[in-house]
Order: structure tokens, then sequence, then C-alpha cells
């Protein structure tokens, strides 16, 4: 399943689409039952009402499976859009000067004890500070 979805193959089955075959097939057999029942219990209203709302959510199902087919496909999630671009773009930018601030600060950040060896190093108790931003 994995590799269907990393790789998107054009020509790559769809680990789900037999499963969501069965679906629709088992949503139409039900839709077919219940067209002959509402055959049987047409004097019976209260059984009618209930057969349409039966119905009713049968069909609300088929819907809902028709989504999840679509979703699954591994296309729709290699689609690059502007959408994406900008998304990544604005979360890149969001991101990058912390990751870059923790990083210079583990770089800059002397040994417990050691000795000061450039103006630009930091005190060892910084290291806290990094981590602490790390959790943060």
């Amino acid at each position: 399943v994995l590799e269907y979805y990393i790789n998107c193959y054009p020509m790559s089955v769809n680990p789900f689409s037999q499963t969501i075959s069965q679906g629709r097939r088992r949503i139409s057999e039900a839709q077919g039952f219940l067209q002959e029942l509402g055959g049987l219990t047409a004097n019976h209203t209260g059984a009618k009402d209930i057969i349409v709302q039966v119905g009713k959510k049968l069909n609300e199902t088929e819907t809902s499976v028709d989504d999840l087919a679509a979703l699954v496909q591994c296309a729709t999630l290699h689609k690059l859009t502007s959408s994406t671009l900008w998304i990544s773009l604005w979360t890149t930018l969001q991101v990058f000067p912390i990751n870059f601030i923790i990083v210079q600060i583990f770089r800059r950040c002397g040994h417990k004890g050691a000795k000061r060896t450039s103006p630009f190093q930091l005190p060892h108790w910084f290291t806290y500070v990094a981590w602490v931003l790390i959790v943060l």
C-alpha cells in the first residue's frame, strides 16, 4: 500500500479498488432489495416511509463511497497546485528562522567548564535554551 502511494505509477492498481468495488456492489444489491421490498409493502404507509428513509441513507452511503474512492487515488495526492506551493513557502518561512537559531545555539555553545575561545561562543547553559526551543 505504501509503495502505491509513494511511487504512484500510472499503471499501478489501487490496493483498495477491489474493496471499493465490493462496497458499491453491496450497495447496489441493497437498493435492489429495497425496491422489491417497496413493492411488497405498497399498502403499508408506515413501512413505506421507513423504506424511503433507508433508501435515502443508501444513496448517501453510495455518495460517500464514491468520495472515498476519489480520495484514495494516488494521483490526487501528487497534484501540485498554486495553493500547495503557497502553503509550503509560508511554512518554510515560518520554520526556517527558528531552526536556524536552534542550530546556531548548539554550534556556538561551549562545553561545560571550558573557556571561551571565540567572542561568538555562548555559555554552556545556552544548550538548555536550545532544548527548550526544540520542545516548544
